[in-house]
């Protein structure tokens, strides 16, 4: 559905005692942080090719300057943040990046001083080899560097055989790479792969796809059911199942209704039935006969359940997901 507008989310989470009894809610639920205004100056003249900078602190929250040197004044979560001060190219490549931790927003940063980026700051290439099946699209490689205080630099490229790492003297043990390729299916491109690597060692990287999965879609109902026969995750130690409905209620609003199962809550059951929770307060019915239905199947596999929204700062998770439309009889 390409539609902006109003989404309303319905989620039900099918679990096991042996899941645990704690889970981050979804990131899109979270309240937004108090923000405050990180000010100072920065120099990043001296890297090669650099035109701009960037300014980044928790969250990713800041801004762009787009000059070699200046002042900068961004709005970012109150507390303590990591700066990132990243210079980059016209194309909007990191070059260099330097990071400073545990600064005061809101506040001066650096103690008033001039951010000076250099030399010892500069990216260093790191190759990816990506292993995807025949028949699918090239991949799409996304790389994203987040300090152990919740600063997060996007390192992406247009290339999918490297990226740029942060340079070790501005790197810490407890910060994170996720690096994320994923690819679709043609013609229809109802068929997606992805995969996740968490590390903060990337020397080199190597990314395998899971094996692709055929699956026509339930059949329509007012609340479908999802079969899931797939072998591509044996061994893996995190399995989980995501069934997602979404329709247009209104020229610019959409429901979405969400069920995530574990592996351990299904057992040797292979089907997830969407539930009728129209009776409880707060949740929406099905929708109305004639509705074009949104259909969406996942299998996720790795170190980490994929319904506990969280980023490790070690491990690894892949999924394959197929889509399709009905309508509502």
């Amino acid at each position: 559905m390409n539609l902006i507008g109003t989404v309303t989310f319905q989620y039900v989470y099918e679990l096991n005692l042996s899941d645990g009894s704690s889970f981050n809610v979804s990131p899109c639920s979270l309240p937004p942080s108090t923000q405050g205004a990180a000010t100072g100056a920065f120099d990043v003249s001296a890297v090669a090719g650099a035109t701009k900078a960037e300014i980044l602190g928790n969250l990713g929250d800041g801004g762009t300057v787009n000059a070699t040197t200046g002042s900068f004044s961004e709005s970012m979560p109150n507390g303590t943040n990591d700066i990132a001060v990243v210079a980059e190219n016209a194309s909007n490549q990191p070059l260099a990046v330097k990071i400073l931790r545990n600064q005061t927003v809101p506040g001066s940063i650096n103690g008033g001083q001039t951010i000076v980026v250099g030399a010892a700051d500069a990216t260093v290439a790191t190759p990816v080899t990506i292993n995807a099946p025949s028949g699918f699209n090239s991949p799409v490689l996304n790389v994203v560097f987040t300090t152990q205080n919740g600063t997060s630099i996007m390192l992406n490229n247009t290339s999918t055989t490297m990226f740029p790492a942060i340079a070790g003297t501005d790197a810490q043990a407890g910060d994170t790479y996720s690096i994320n390729s994923n690819t679709s299916q043609p013609p229809a491109f109802n068929q997606s792969l992805g995969t996740t690597l968490y590390t903060n060692v990337p020397s080199s990287v190597t990314l395998n796809y899971p094996a692709p999965w055929s699956y026509s879609g339930p059949a329509a109902a007012a609340y479908p059911t999802f079969s899931y026969t797939y072998s591509g995750f044996t061994g893996a130690s995190a399995v989980s199942y995501y069934a997602g409905l979404g329709w247009q209620t209104g020229a610019t609003t959409i429901d979405q209704y969400i069920v995530y199962a574990s592996a351990a809550y299904l057992g040797t059951n292979t089907t997830i039935a969407m539930p009728n929770l129209s009776g409880v307060s707060g949740f929406f019915g099905a929708p109305p006969s004639g509705t074009t239905v949104y259909w969406t199947a996942q299998i996720s596999g790795g170190t980490f359940p994929a319904f506990a929204y969280v980023q490790p700062s070690r491990g690894s998770s892949s999924y394959v997901q197929i889509t399709g439309t009905y309508v509502e009889p």
